[in-house]
């Protein structure tokens, strides 16, 4: 979404992170993404089963497109 300021927020759901989604979040200012847990509690809840993610995946995909913390 763009925002009236020109600056940009994307919000990537819960699911794992795709391909395709790179030209809208890439160099976001603002990018949400729902975890369905924290990494620590992946064996309890298994996220990866249910096609979900941990805190851990957005995170780093954030650190490595060097968003704003």
């Amino acid at each position: 979404m763009k925002l009236a300021s020109g600056r940009r927020l994307t919000f990537l759901g819960d699911e794992p992170y795709k391909e395709h989604e790179y030209d809208y979040a890439f160099q976001t200012d603002w990018l949400l993404h729902e975890a369905f847990c924290r990494y620590a509690d992946r064996e309890r809840f298994r996220p990866y089963e249910k096609a979900h993610t941990t805190v851990k995946e957005p995170a780093k995909l954030a650190q490595s497109w060097q968003l704003p913390t």
